[in-house]
């Protein structure tokens, strides 16, 4: 491997290592699920209530990795394909939750477009600021987390995937900051 692409591994790693222990310190799992109690006691949700499926939902669907790793490489490199997927997968979810929950799950579907189209356009805002090497290391930093939803998906571990969003920006900075240290 030449010097360059084993200098990028290392950011690659680093990103992802020094972003999950950040993570982890900050605590963003555990604060999105806090989040998500502290709203249902706020609201006083009750069961068959439209705004506890509504809550429900929109947390669901808007706080995962995915969306914010789909949301940046559409912005970034248009490419919507983790947006889709994401879209397809909340669609088969939202049917049984739907049933259990009510019609507020349906009004999910706002804060859904507004969350990750908000950072679409910030993602596309911001563009001009990456870096082709940028853009695609960012891609497979996020490409990594986007596997860490797999293994929970198919249940073969618990991976505390969204301690790892910080790796998203770690890598942009260490990539960025590399010229200089160099």
């Amino acid at each position: 491997m030449d010097p360059m692409n084993r200098s990028i591994t290392y950011a690659k790693l680093n990103s992802l290592a020094l972003g999950a222990m950040l993570g982890e310190w900050i605590d963003i799992e555990d604060r999105l699920e806090k989040l998500g109690s502290w709203l249902e006691k706020r609201l006083h949700l009750t069961e068959r209530s439209p705004a506890k499926g509504f809550i429900y939902a929109s947390l669901l669907f808007c706080v995962g990795s995915m969306a914010i790793v789909g949301s940046i490489t559409d912005g970034l490199k248009g490419d919507p394909s983790i947006l889709v997927t994401k879209a397809m997968m909340d669609g088969i979810i939202s049917i049984p939750f739907a049933a259990g929950m009510g019609i507020g799950v349906l009004g999910s579907a706002v804060p859904i477009l507004l969350y990750q189209g908000s950072l679409t356009l910030l993602a596309w805002k911001l563009q001009s600021l990456f870096t082709s090497a940028m853009i695609r290391e960012l891609s497979s930093v996020g490409g990594v987390i986007v596997m860490g939803i797999g293994v929970n998906i198919l249940g073969l571990q618990k991976v505390r995937v969204g301690n790892f969003i910080p790796a998203l920006l770690l890598i942009v900075l260490i990539l960025y900051l590399k010229p200089f240290i160099y």
